[in-house]
């Protein structure tokens, strides 16, 4: 049951971190192939012969979602620190 609950809680933060993870990748390419970043418009930025504006517009503009995320992956973070408090503190009294 315990494992579960482990696995639950990891899974969820990672969930709620995909929003700034992808606001970070989406201005790290752009910085990297020297493309501008826009909220307004779309710009175009050519990478390879293609055009990654669009994915890269989504990509950063998928970071406004973790408005919401981010404070959700805040509290699994606080329930997985209790969670691991309590099995360390029923260890810790098991061996003693």
């Amino acid at each position: 049951m315990k494992k579960a609950a482990y696995i639950i809680l990891i899974v969820g933060i990672a969930i709620c971190a995909l929003p700034l993870v992808s606001l970070i990748w989406g201005i790290a390419v752009a910085n990297i192939f020297d493309c501008s970043l826009s909220e307004n418009s779309v710009e175009v930025c050519m990478i390879g012969g293609s055009d990654w504006g669009p994915t890269l517009t989504f990509a950063t503009m998928l970071g406004w979602l973790g408005i919401a995320t981010i404070p959700v992956g805040g509290v699994l973070i606080a329930f997985l620190a209790v969670l691991l408090l309590v099995d360390f503190l029923i260890l810790r009294r098991r061996k003693q």
